[in-house]
């Protein structure tokens, strides 16, 4: 019985450990910086009540007409239970399996008014493929983006849950989200923003 116990509590160590990740600060002008991933486990203020979840359709078309990728973005915003702050996530979901194109990056603006973010990724969520890196544009740091390559997020398969964690208190439906293939073609979304 104390081997089996001593087992399980190594067990239990190594499984937290694996998430013992913090969110990476992402200042104007940086990156690229790598994304461990991070759960709640490791960092409770993950842990909030969602206040927004739209799911928006879209589709990238080349200049010619022909479809290079079709899915799904869930835009969320949750409000952390620790600190009552928002945090912004992104998942790209539901995609058409077959089709060519393959998502480079998603850039999100405006979060100009918020010179404090954290990013990372989720672990803990659904989806097969997390960004990679991320970086934000220089002062005063309107756009943050997340990079998947070398990971291949292509039709069929679904993002994990990325996110952004901000001091806001409030947001509106007034920010931009832009899916870039490869190829550079992209779709650009009306999202959540901090305010």
């Amino acid at each position: 019985m104390k081997n089996l116990k001593m087992i399980l509590s190594i067990f239990i160590l190594g499984f937290v450990s694996s998430f013992a990740q913090a969110s990476q600060l992402l200042t104007s002008g940086a990156g690229p910086i790598p994304l461990p991933g991070t759960a709640a486990i490791s960092e409770s203020d993950l842990a909030g009540t969602v206040i927004r979840d739209e799911l928006i359709p879209f589709r990238i078309m080349s200049p010619a007409g022909a479809l290079l990728f079709q899915g799904v973005l869930q835009d969320r915003v949750v409000k952390s239970s620790a600190d009552g702050e928002l945090h912004f996530y992104r998942r790209i979901r539901d995609t058409k399996a077959g089709l060519n194109g393959i998502i480079r990056s998603v850039q999100i603006k405006s979060f100009a008014t918020s010179p404090m973010v954290y990013v990372d990724w989720r672990p803990d969520g659904l989806g097969d493929v997390a960004p990679k890196t991320a970086q934000r544009s220089a002062l005063p740091g309107t756009v943050i983006q997340f990079n998947f390559l070398p990971a291949i997020l292509v039709g069929g398969k679904e993002s994990k849950f990325f996110y952004m964690k901000t001091r806001a208190s409030n947001f509106a439906v007034t920010g931009l989200t832009r899916i870039e293939l490869t190829t550079g073609h992209a779709a650009i979304l009306r999202t959540a923003e901090p305010r």
